[in-house]
């Protein structure tokens, strides 16, 4: 901050201005000697001390939110992280998102009651004070403890509660001071001014000695003694709340009720200030915070005290209460509400409306482009420039700083050079359609312009309209981003990724990037040329281009890139601005599965607002190393050394759990859900208080899930029908900055109905185990029986054919033997004769051994091309008629059934071919392959014609039939006077 006022600066960038000389007089000199400090240098951006909230992040809740209408007396966080409110009518329960009335404790109803006094101590124990019957109740480890009369306490309640550190509790109410020793409460007395009188504060200071306030004096026990002396007298106290507080240098400061604090025991002269201290808090940042019930909150830095007002931010300008959490914040606890402060870890400059640009010259100096104007922060101070400077229009769109150090304002009237003397004449001037530039880039003697139309346009310097040859007329449109690089090429972003860059004005390359439009490019000090989109990060490296996107964890909507010379990239996202180790990228970019680190900073740690991006540079890197970004509410200034360290993930805990909407159950281990159970439910939380809404969750099921389950910001998973067993179901939560903490675990089960419980289900095993041996049984019976009758169709059969047909074809052959071997035949019939009868013996062989098992006895002696042969000649017989069978392929067994059936309408067949074809010569062909069987039966008869109706033969329809049995195809081909062809083809395995 300039020791001159900003005002004065602003009016004259550069300093002060000197009028007529005068004499020179001592006052002059001191006046000289003031404006001179005025113009010392300075860091860039500086600006005036803060006051009031200017440094903090407010975020206020009240009943809008389910919190009570109700003051708030007391603020306290236990060992675990919860916030917990005493209010005027009950207790509170908060875990940074939730406000839970908490009406039970353990066994014990909390009466709808004011809550004076809260307490978390060393050993987990939260101590509760109520008005009314209950008294004092500790909670520990989910058991309470009330304690009052018969526990040595009064009938009043507790007023004020100490732990020192040897871990004894203190506590004071209106009958006097009362020590505790594990078991009963003891009251302290024979201290003239103490005993008997109502203590409403107490403190134990760094030196180990002890502080008691009544409503009129205060009292003090050193260290090893056991008695209490008086050491201040309140002349006008309040009758309930007091307060002490130690600062840095071990000064006990005490509220007062007409002057707000002071020191223990020293008065001031005269007052300097008024009001009614209640709560005093020396925080970890060594301020000094006032809590007053009528003046605001009061913050005392280097003695000087800045009264916080509702016109400051503050909720009402009564307050009851301040604490600070372990995470830095402050709580402010008031009658319209609770509000956190939570400290900026940047700096904002919120009197920059709507920031559209920030570039740098080399002079050092920050410019930005806003909607009042253009803004300079130079080493001298700062200034701003306007049309009464020269601008041509009052917004500035855009502004680019080229290779020359040449500084180009775009405005919604044209486009306008900048140097040391002032502005130049519009260079490039708004057309009548109202088309206005939001990026440019300069090279060489050309100027690159994109619209509000996302149109590509290219003049000279002075303005003449030039062609757009060199960009393909593709990329001549829907232009989302526009840059130059130091070697003068020319940078085009498209939507869907689409990449342009045309190389020193001749050369286009094209590129498809999987990054979403593409928002920003930037390049950084080493070269490295880094394009940011809606869904992702693009490095150009060593003529490659690698990306990561939101499967590694990277924020949505890059908005603005730039680098701070430390190997850290900080990014602007659509949710805040991210500062990324590169060792984190090339890490991503080397394992698809990594999941990056980095931390976001919003408006929670004091960013003014979230970054935009219009088309043109909205981050840049100051010559102090602190980076700016042009934010939706201002600017965003962050000095990387002074952003402190990362806060420690938020540790998740699993809050309860529900089944079938019967009432919560808490979660420990080993909890048993009851049997049927269709419906559970876990509510979990992550104990930070610091942009709680913020905090991510992943959850998992083991048996169940898979993999974590994204549950974003929800803080509940359900599961539907589970089935009986034990489960383990872990969550676990992420501060928003990616870094992911240790994993909740919970083990429950699921109780089974009578019906899932295994001895259930051996009843059944062994009920199936009967049903399928009584079936077996049953059905082997009913088998045993058909075999036996069919056996005895077959023997009757058998008999009646043996008995019948096969005894008249046995006297056949005898008759026809007797006629061979007789003198009446001659020798050629003699013979014939014999033939005849023993193909009759062969015929009876035949029907006896088909009786039996249905197989040709011929297979029963030989391989299935032998029977062939034998069944070729049998049908031939004594015919002049030539037969050739002929096998191609190596012969292999098949199932029997399929021998049987082709032999069969092999026999069909030939028989055919020699009653009814009167052929010259018949060909058998047998071929063996992979899966199939083929048998073709060929002769050169008569024919006929396949397509008329024969009446009273079945051989075709008996030979299509016994394929068919054997899932082979059967195909005739014949002609009249051309002899006929059947060709049986068959799969085998």
């Amino acid at each position: 901050m300039l020791a001159c006022s900003t005002a004065a600066m602003t009016r004259r960038y550069g300093g002060c201005m000197f009028g007529t000389r005068r004499p020179v007089t001592l006052q002059s000199v001191l006046v000289l000697a003031a404006l001179i400090a005025c113009l010392a240098p300075v860091p860039i951006g500086a600006s005036r001390p803060t006051k009031g909230l200017d440094d903090f992040s407010v975020r206020t809740w009240n009943e809008n939110d389910g919190l009570f209408a109700s003051r708030i007396t007391a603020i306290e966080q236990d060992a675990d992280g919860y916030l917990w409110l005493g209010t005027d009518v009950g207790l509170v329960k908060f875990d940074g998102v939730r406000f839970v009335p908490v009406t039970q404790i353990g066994d014990i109803s909390l009466p709808t009651a004011p809550v004076p006094t809260l307490l978390s101590t060393k050993d987990g124990s939260l101590w509760i004070s109520t008005v009314g019957r209950v008294g004092l109740v500790r909670w520990r480890n989910g058991v309470a403890t009330q304690y009052g009369p018969e526990q040595g306490l009064d009938e009043s309640y507790a007023m004020t509660l100490l732990e020192d550190r040897t871990g004894v509790m203190w506590t004071g109410t209106r009958a006097g001071l009362f020590r505790f020793d594990q078991k009963r409460w003891h009251a302290v007395e024979n201290i003239p001014g103490l005993t008997g009188n109502g203590v409403i504060a107490l403190h134990e200071s760094a030196d180990g000695r002890l502080w008691a306030s009544t409503t009129d004096a205060v009292f003090r026990r050193d260290s090893g003694s056991a008695s209490f002396v008086q050491v201040d007298t309140l002349g006008v106290a309040s009758n309930a709340w007091q307060d002490f507080s130690e600062d840095a240098d071990g000064g006990i400061w005490i509220s007062d009720f007409t002057e707000g604090f002071r020191r223990v025991g020293e008065k001031p002269h005269r007052p300097t200030r008024s009001g009614w201290g209640v709560q005093l808090l020396h925080d970890s940042r060594r301020n000094l915070w006032v809590a007053t019930r009528a003046d605001g909150l009061w913050r005392v830095r280097g003695g000087e005290v800045d009264v916080i007002t509702r016109k400051d931010g503050l909720a009402t300008d009564a307050v009851q209460c301040v604490f600070e959490d372990r995470e830095g914040n402050i709580w402010v606890g008031t009658q319209a509400g609770l509000q956190r402060l939570t400290p900026h870890r940047v700096t904002l400059v919120t009197d920059i409306l709507i920031a559209r640009s920030v570039v740098k010259t080399k002079d050092g100096s920050i410019w930005i482009g806003n909607a009042k104007g253009l803004t300079r922060f130079a080493p001298g101070g700062r200034r701003h420039y306007g049309k009464q400077d020269g601008l041509p229009g009052k917004v500035v769109l855009t502004l680019h700083v080229d290779r020359e150090d040449m500084l180009w304002v775009a405005t919604e009237l044209g486009v306008v050079r900048f140097t040391g003397n002032g502005f130049s004449p519009v260079v490039v001037a708004s057309d009548k359609d109202k088309r206005r530039v939001f990026s440019l880039a300069h090279i060489s003697d050309n100027l690159w312009l994109r619209d509000n139309q996302l149109e590509l346009l290219r003049t000279s310097d002075d303005g003449r309209v030039r062609p757009l040859t060199p960009v393909p007329e593709d990329f001549q449109h829907d232009v989302a981003a526009l840059s130059s690089d130091r070697d003068g090429n020319l940078w085009l972003g498209r939507t869907e990724g689409r990449l342009g860059v045309l190389r020193a004005g001749t050369r286009f390359e094209r590129h498809d990037l999987p990054i979403g439009t593409i928002r920003a490019i930037r390049q950084a000090d080493d070269g490295t040329i880094w394009i940011g989109g809606d869904v992702g990060l693009t490095r150009v490296r060593d003529g490659r281009m690698e990306s990561i996107g939101a499967e590694h964890g990277l924020p949505s909507q890059v908005k603005s890139i730039e680098d701070d010379g430390k190997d850290v990239l900080w990014v602007g996202f659509g949710s805040g601005i991210a500062r990324i180790e590169k060792a984190e990228i090339d890490r991503a970019l080397g394992d698809d599965g990594y999941r990056m680190h980095y931390r976001l900073f919003n408006t929670a740690d004091g960013a003014a607002g979230i970054p935009v991006a219009d088309g043109g540079l909205t981050a840049v890197r100051a010559n102090d190393g602190r980076l700016w970004f042009a934010t939706s509410a201002g600017v965003t200034v962050i000095d990387p050394a002074a952003i402190g360290p990362p806060r420690a993930p938020a540790p998740a805990v699993v809050e309860a759990v529900s089944a079938d909407g019967r009432p919560q159950m808490k979660p420990a281990q080993g909890l048993m859900l009851p049997a049927r159970v269709s419906h559970v439910q876990f509510l979990f939380s992550a104990l930070t208080m610091t942009d709680s809404l913020r905090v991510e969750f992943l959850y998992r099921l083991d048996g169940v899930d898979r993999d974590w389950v994204p549950a974003g910001t929800i803080r509940q998973a359900s599961y539907a029908n589970l089935g009986p067993g034990q489960y383990t179901f872990r969550v676990k939560a992420s501060n928003g900055d990616g870094v992911w903490g240790e994993p909740e675990v919970l083990a429950f089960g699921v109780e089974p109905t009578f019906y899932q419980t295994g001895w259930f289900y051996g009843f059944l095993a062994l009920g199936a185990f009967s049903l399928v041996y009584v079936t077996w049984r049953l059905n082997a019976r009913r088998v045993r029986t058909q075999f036996a009758l069919v056996l005895a169709e077959r023997i009757r059969m058998s008999r009646a054919i043996h008995d019948t047909l096969l005894q008249g074809f046995a006297g056949l052959a005898l008759q026809l033997d007797d006629l061979a071997h007789g003198e009446m035949a001659p020798g050629a019939t003699r013979e014939r004769l014999r033939g005849i009868r023993r193909r009759v013996e062969e015929y009876i062989r035949d029907a006896r051994q088909s009786i039996w098992d249905l197989r040709s006895p011929v297979l029963e002696r030989r391989s299935f091309p032998d029977a062939l042969r034998e069944v070729g000649a049998r049908a031939i017989a004594d015919r002049p008629v030539a037969l050739d069978v002929n096998v191609k392929g190596a012969p292999q067994p098949f199932q029997p059934v399929v021998e049987q059936q082709l032999l069969l309408i092999c026999q069909e067949a030939l028989t055919n071919a020699v009653r009814h074809g009167a052929p010259q010569r018949v060909d058998v062909e047998l071929e063996y392959g992979k899966s199939q069987v083929s048998v073709r039966v060929s002769d050169d008869g008569r024919g006929f014609d396949p397509l008329e109706k024969v009446t009273g033969h079945y051989g075709v329809i008996s030979m299509r039939e016994r394929a068919a049995q054997v899932r082979g195809q059967l195909t005739i081909a014949s002609q009249p006077g051309k002899g006929t062809r059947v060709e049986t083809v068959v799969p085998v395995s």
